[in-house]
């Protein structure tokens, strides 16, 4: 007959071998990794004598066509002291220079608005919406968006 104190030694290697052999399927797999975050490439080239020669503000943000016509100026022009939620970027652009962002989002929004805040800003050509954007290209005038390009998205 075995003693009690080697039954409960031996119990006891047997739980701890156990347990040691099933630690490692327990363990955190370090393989699986966050998705990659989506880019949006954002130029903006400002004219010399872009917005009658101030820095020009720019917001970027999540829209829809239905938000992107409703925005009016003075709801922008807002957002760059308090942005809301969709609100994704904003950026100071000076007269003669060219400013290139990229902003990384979780999922690629179905379209973005760029808004220009023209001192001076004539109709609607102070704003735009890109849609499936990949990548946004546009050229800032004296009151207005002179040009704008988007190469949009595959998927």
């Amino acid at each position: 007959m075995m003693h009690p104190t080697t039954t409960r030694r031996a119990l006891l290697q047997a739980t701890l071998m156990a347990s040691a052999l099933a630690l490692p399927g327990c363990k955190a797999n370090k393989d699986t990794k966050d998705p990659e975050p989506k880019k949006v490439t954002l130029t903006v080239r400002a004219a010399k004598g872009c917005n009658a020669g101030r820095p020009l503000q720019i917001v970027v943000r999540k829209a829809t066509r239905k938000s992107f016509v409703e925005d009016d100026y003075s709801s922008i022009a807002r957002l760059v002291v308090v942005p809301d939620k969709d609100v994704l970027k904003t950026l100071v652009v000076f007269p003669g220079q060219t400013s290139t962002t990229v902003i990384e989002v979780d999922k690629y929004p179905e379209a973005l608005g760029v808004y220009g805040l023209f001192n001076l800003g004539k109709g609607e050509s102070w704003k735009l919406l890109a849609e499936r954007p990949l990548e946004i290209d546009v050229v800032a005038g004296e009151s207005a968006f002179e040009r704008a390009g988007v190469r949009e998205r595959d998927e």
